[in-house]
């Protein structure tokens, strides 16, 4: 899965992510810690914005925001694929970009795995490999 900064302009874009911490954003909240989720950048940078302009708890909430114009959001490149090639929000910071993060399926048990198990795995490996993805700049 991958993770990308992305953007609806607004006023001036960004050349380093630092930048962001003077331009408004959009924030995810954990739900845990009621703090927004810090921004991951290459290297392993993280950043906390410090006033986004919107919070939200919800994803598509965030991503809606976004594409409204209200911040610069962060969010993974299949949730906002549509969004780009329809040029909605276009990506920034290309160069700061996080690796994309490994995912995997785990089955606890070994040996022989009920039909309806691996039907269920086999559908999810298929579902996560057809992702689409944030088209390459």
């Amino acid at each position: 899965m991958e993770q990308n900064p992305v953007i609806r302009l607004i006023g001036k874009r960004p050349l380093r992510s630092e930048d962001l911490l003077q331009r408004p954003t959009t924030a995810s909240l954990d739900r845990d810690s009621s703090r927004p989720w810090p921004w991951l950048f290459a290297g392993g940078v993280q950043l906390a914005m410090p006033h986004p302009a919107f919070i939200a708890d919800d994803a598509e909430a965030e991503r809606l925001a976004a594409v409204e114009g209200l911040g610069f959001g962060q969010f993974p490149g299949f949730s906002i694929a549509a969004d780009l090639a329809a040029g909605r929000l276009q990506r920034v910071l290309t160069d700061c970009e996080p690796d994309p993060w490994p995912l995997y399926l785990y089955r606890p048990q070994r040996g022989p795995v009920p039909a309806r198990i691996r039907a269920l795995f086999d559908h999810l490996q298929h579902a996560l490999t057809t992702l689409p993805t944030a088209p390459a700049t």
